[in-house]
């Protein structure tokens, strides 16, 4: 902070003290004066603050500071550097005299009491949001003349407070919280924070004000960049924090990511706790923790607030959301994908994450997102879109007129979108003409007949007129008949697998939904039966990540890494034999299932072996058993998404 700047200012200041206590236009100062001696009473002031509180206010419009923190792994040392007119904003025992004039007898027992006061409005907290105990071990004296300073002197002059914190084990996160207002919240404040942690050169930077907490981390274990280190080296340490953290490296920023899939489009929000209490009043008993208890009524109200707002578009038409959760994380969570467990949590530094869904009929032509949630707090926020293939980012402003993300889908597929049922396609029985077995009869009795007569040659002819005339008549097609008794005929090796791995991919292609009735409808052009629900349960179960908070994954890939349709395959125990023309598939294939939230990717593939008893239906191929005999992780990774 620039105290040389703030003085300049003081004699501008000490003018307006001359001046009328409340800026409502010199006419309007006339009136009251003269016909509403009493304005102030009636509502110039808020509730509950005095005359002379509402005086003070209008003499000085903001209460200014400056803090040095020096965070070491044993304590917090801070530095405040105020105006000496805070002790007369904020402590109605300093009362000036009728020359307008303050004297040591009320400014030095002000100057002792604000220890107190700035212990009790400074606060810093831990990582579970638990203010940590402080004391003030030092303050500058205030050498004040016999002739006392002017209120309109007390700008020139400065004290300063040395406030320490004691540390049981170095932090990995601190939070710093300024209430530095008075109790009818009339003097709003700012403390421009210098922060420094030991070892490291970097400063940090910010302004504080009321109800806006600010959270640090720190890091102990790694060592500090050297003063030369080069550019690239610095972006070494900023991705490797990025990676650490997931993406989310700020914890007073609201974050913003819109999904647009193939059946839905998704805005996951991740908002402070305390932004959010300035647009939510949210009920709490403890002024430092939102408890378990209160977490459930806290999550309705909050429910109310998002459905209220911020509404999408899908190919022209507004779509209401559908919450899929609303959690709240403390500091030490790092991967918000991940369920929390049930905990109380910070007011200060705690973060909530909201989940809405979009549901689309079949992929969407256009999306739209309007953000009209705005406050005095959430001015800003920008929001990272992953539409399809693409990533965007748009910012959406207060202080814009249009806040409207739109999308248009560069290939639409407007077909809809679901599992289409494998016709059965058998080859043909053996079968036999009838007028053709006619004709060959006849001629062949003929040219019998010829033969015995001598005539040889003549029968020779015969016999090849009647392969002529048999070929002829079995081209009529109301002469065929199928062979009574004869086995159909085998379906080849090759279209068996090609009827496997479609009734597989229909299966996981049913997961595409979101929700049960769709899955269910999709999974009934493949399964049947009991089988119908023993395929959805089991690969529910297998695309749950329960690390993830039971998120399901959305399948990227299926594939085969062996497959055997040929006859003689072993049946397990308690699995019926295929009825003809069914069949019996052995495989082992792999899934590929992606999990994405919050800016970064979860990825898995497992790998299973079974056993597929195939049947033909009406309706087309269905599955009419499937035993798993063995499933095995192949890989479980995470990667962030470049934003």
């Amino acid at each position: 902070m620039s105290f040389g700047a703030s003085r300049s200012k003081s004699r501008a200041r000490s003018l307006e003290r001359s001046r009328p206590r409340f800026r409502i236009g010199w006419l309007g100062l006339i009136v009251a004066t003269l016909l509403l001696p009493s304005v102030a009473d009636a509502g110039l002031r808020p509730a509950g603050a005095s005359r002379e509180t509402v005086s003070r206010a209008a003499t000085h419009p903001i209460s200014k500071m400056a803090g040095t923190f020096f965070v070491s792994r044993g304590r917090v040392s801070v530095r405040l550097r105020l105006y000496v007119e805070d002790l007369y904003l904020f402590h109605e025992s300093v009362e000036p005299d009728e020359q307008d004039r303050l004297y040591a007898d009320s400014l030095l027992p002000a100057a002792e009491a604000h220890k107190q006061f700035l212990l009790d409005k400074i606060r810093i907290l831990d990582i579970d949001g638990r203010p940590i105990p402080g004391r003030v071990i030092d303050m500058t004296p205030l050498d004040i003349p016999a002739e006392g300073w002017g209120t309109d002197e007390l700008m020139q002059h400065t004290i300063d407070y040395d406030l320490e914190f004691e540390l049981a084990s170095p932090p990995e996160f601190l939070t710093i919280v300024q209430d530095v207002v008075d109790e009818n919240f009339v003097f709003p404040s700012e403390l421009e924070m210098l922060l420094r942690q030991e070892g490291h050169d970097s400063v940090d930077a910010k302004i504080l004000r009321p109800s806006e907490p600010y959270t640090a981390r720190f890091v102990w274990d790694r060592p500090p960049l050297d003063a030369d280190a080069s550019r690239e080296e610095f972006e070494q340490l900023l991705e490797q924090d990025r990676e650490e953290l997931l993406g989310i490296t700020t914890y007073d920023a609201i974050y913003s990511f819109f999904y647009i899939t193939r059946l839905e489009a998704r805005h996951e929000i991740l908002i402070p706790l305390a932004t959010l209490a300035t647009v939510v009043q949210i009920p709490h008993a403890d002024p430092n923790q939102l408890t378990i208890a209160e977490q459930d009524p806290a999550r309705e109200l909050i429910r109310q607030y998002f459905l209220g707002g911020n509404p999408v578009m899908i190919d022209g038409v507004e779509v209401p959301p559908i919450v899929d959760r609303i959690d709240f994380y403390g500091l030490d969570l790092k991967d918000f994908a991940q369920r929390a467990e049930p905990r109380d949590v910070s007011l200060a530094s705690g973060r909530v994450g909201v989940i809405l869904r979009y549901p689309a009929k079949q992929e969407p032509s256009t999306v739209a997102l309007t953000w009209t949630q705005f406050n005095s707090t959430i001015r800003k926020v920008t929001t990272v879109v992953f539409a399809m293939d693409e990533t965007l980012k748009f910012e959406f402003s207060r202080f814009r007129t249009e806040n409207t993300f739109a999308w248009t889908n560069p290939d639409p597929e407007l077909s809809p979108r679901g599992v289409l049922p494998i016709p059965v396609g058998l080859p043909e029985p053996p079968r036999w003409s009838i007028w053709g077995a006619i004709a060959a009869v006849v001629l062949l009795i003929v040219a019998a007949g010829l033969r015995s007569m001598g005539l040889a040659t003549a029968a020779a002819w015969i016999c090849w007129a009647t392969f002529g005339i048999a070929a002829g008549t079995a081209a009529v097609p109301e002469g065929w008949r199928t062979i009574p008794g004869a086995s159909p005929a085998a379906i080849p090796v090759g279209d068996r697998q090609a009827v496997v791995r479609g009734l597989v991919g229909n299966v996981y292609r049913a997961f595409d939904y979101a929700d049960e009735e769709p899955i269910y409808d999709a999974l009934s052009q493949t399964a049947e039966g009991d089988l119908l629900t023993e395929l959805y349960l089991e690969v529910r179960r297998g695309l749950t990540v329960q690390d993830q908070g039971g998120a399901v994954a959305t399948v990227q890939k299926v594939e085969f890494v062996s497959l055997d349709a040929a006859d003689g395959i072993e049946l397990p125990g308690g699995i019926a034999a295929a009825e003809s023309p069914g069949f019996v598939a052995r495989g082992t294939w792999n899934v590929t299932g992606t999990i994405e939230h919050w800016g970064h990717i979860h990825q898995r593939v497992n790998q299973y072996d079974g056993v597929f008893v195939v049947k033909a239906t009406d309706q087309g191929w269905r599955l009419s058993a499937l035993e798993l005999t063995d499933e095995r992780r192949l890989e479980n990774r995470r990667t962030l998404r470049r934003f």
